[in-house]
């Protein structure tokens, strides 16, 4: 049986941007996500098994709910054509990630 997603994309560009758009067509929800990350990791709740209980009784089924999370290239210590991902003690390190929700018209 498919197992879903796990995977780690790559973003095109670099420094601020949109990093990735999700619509509900149905509802007119939609979900912008920007960062200033190399990398998105994609998660499809492949683990769930209706024991995570919601309102009104439902529970969460296996592929019913995803993830994205902003984040280097996995490796990427290992590809020197990727900046490094090694932060020496004391070093500073900043990141900014962005969840914008908003509707639009179906």
């Amino acid at each position: 049986m498919f197992g879903g997603y796990d995977h780690n994309f790559i973003l095109a560009g670099a420094g601020w941007r949109r990093a990735a758009v999700v619509t509900r067509t149905p509802s007119g929800r939609m979900m912008e996500l920007w960062t200033d990350q190399p990398g998105v990791q994609l998660y499809t709740a492949n683990k769930f098994d209706k024991q995570i209980k919601v309102k009104n009784g439902g529970k969460y089924e296996k592929h019913q709910d995803f993830c994205l999370e902003t984040q280097t290239i996995p490796n990427a210590a290992g590809m020197p054509w990727l900046n490094s991902p090694v932060f020496k003690a004391g070093q500073e390190y900043s990141t900014k990630t962005e969840y914008r929700f908003s509707t639009f018209n179906p």
